[in-house]
């Protein structure tokens, strides 16, 4: 099979032999840096050609199949593609800092970061937080647009970002549908997200895991992005391009099992294996399974390094030990910047304090709801006990800027609210109805 291409503008015609006996046609398309081949979205299909869109900048190995009856008879050569797209990226101030973005916000994890041209995502919070990061991003495009005297309408300007997110609850990654989905002028490079429930019933009870993959399949392949799903328990380390930063990425850590409870608080094994707690109730696992996947990322500069938790933490240093020792509680010492797991809300560590250090602890979910929880107030005291400086999100957004020793942040910390007269009972191993096992099968 011979393949013929012209590339144009943001797209390009494939043009091809037809193949005797053929009944069907299948466009492919490979990514220099990709490690899979990529089923490829393309528009005006005939026998013999086809428009497909491509990444701006980048280059692309095309292909054709032939098929007959869903069989494989015959595949073309490979010529490679390059669009005539523009990097928005490359006209971004390059200073040798990493500067780390959080909004405004409540009960709900969104930030990005930059560094010398390139940008992370790391959760999307909800919708409202992806218009703020779409408002953050279309700024440094309208001044690539300027510099280059081109109209911010054009849409072969393009900003180029890769995601990070924690898991599949609505506020970490809905804001993502809308960058993902709405905005022409931002090229999504490459998405890390945790591997999702593999229970058919878990996986779908709020429809977040749905709506995922219906995004997935309908934006991402054959387009600008590639995809990956982080395993559980797997370290995975990810390398910036553009200066000498690292992400470290810490997903679940699988040998925490879960099971249910009979009446009498006695292991119900009939009913499976969840992660982490065991439950009481089927509602109590649709809330937490998900949690429970959320994967730990650490953001290292240098000296620097910023500790996003997700909602990840475990109810309680009992569950939370493990998880440290799996990965090395070295990997986690010495944090700038921690936020904290599931926003303050009903979690509390004094051994992800002790082991973070945290020059400054962010906490995203409200006072006042905070202080109606024993576990959030004792959050706040173990934070503010070890030193810890406090950002309250809901109180306002804040850049840190981290240069591979400092960091500095560009409004003042907030004031530790007082605690002293709220009691506190002690907390046990249970968490309302809940009770913690580790079960060995």
């Amino acid at each position: 099979m011979k393949l013929l291409f012209t590339p144009g503008d943001w797209c390009g015609t494939l043009i091809w032999d037809p193949v005797e006996g053929a009944d069907s046609y299948g466009i492919y398309l490979k990514y220099s840096d990709s490690i899979r081949d990529f089923s490829c979205v393309a528009d005006n299909i005939t026998e013999t050609t086809a428009t497909v869109g491509l990444d701006y900048a980048r280059r692309a190995e095309f292909y054709i199949v032939a098929k007959q009856k869903g069989t494989v008879i015959a595949e073309s050569e490979r010529i490679t593609g390059k669009s005539n797209g523009l990097r928005a990226n490359d006209f971004m101030v390059r200073d040798d800092k990493l500067h780390y973005f959080m909004p405004q916000m409540t009960h709900m994890l969104g930030s990005l970061f930059t560094a010398n041209g390139e940008i992370w995502i790391c959760d999307s919070g909800l919708s409202k937080i992806g218009e703020v990061l779409n408002d953050y991003l279309m700024d440094i495009r309208k001044k690539a647009a300027d510099e280059l005297g081109i109209d911010e309408s054009d849409e072969s300007l393009k900003i180029a970002i890769n995601a990070h997110l924690s898991h599949y609850h609505s506020d970490h990654i809905a804001g993502m549908f809308k960058i993902m989905m709405k905005n022409p002028f931002i090229a999504i490079e490459k998405i890390y997200c945790s591997t999702p429930e593999t229970d058919p019933e878990m996986r779908h009870f709020t429809g977040n895991n749905v709506k995922w993959n219906e995004a997935v399949a309908e934006y991402l392949p054959g387009k600008s992005t590639y995809y990956y799903e982080v395993p559980w328990g797997k370290h995975v380390r990810l390398d910036l391009e553009n200066i000498n930063a690292v992400l470290d990425l810490y997903p679940a850590f699988e040998d925490h099992t879960t099971i249910y409870l009979k009446e009498d608080g006695s292991p119900d094994y009939s009913r499976g294996y969840w992660n982490i707690v065991a439950l009481r109730d089927e509602a109590h696992a649709k809330v937490l399974a998900q949690n429970y996947n959320s994967t730990w990322v650490v953001i290292r500069y240098g000296e620097n390094s910023i500790f996003i938790s997700g909602d990840y933490s475990g109810f309680d240093d009992t569950c939370l030990a493990p998880t440290l020792d799996y990965y090395g509680r070295e990997n986690f010492e010495n944090i700038d910047i921690l936020t904290y797991p599931h926003h303050g809300v009903a979690r509390y560590s004094k051994l992800l304090t002790d082991v973070t250090k945290a020059k400054y602890t962010v906490f995203m979910a409200a006072l006042d709801e905070m202080l109606e929880q024993p576990r959030s107030v004792l959050a706040l005291r173990y934070c503010e006990a070890a030193g810890s400086k406090l950002l309250w999100t809901d109180k306002g957004a804040f850049t840190a800027t981290l240069d591979g020793k400092n960091v500095t942040i560009d409004r003042a910390p907030d004031e530790w609210p007082d605690t002293s007269a709220i009691e506190v009972t002690p907390q046990p191993l249970n968490f309302s109805e809940l009770k913690q096992y580790q079960t060995q099968q």
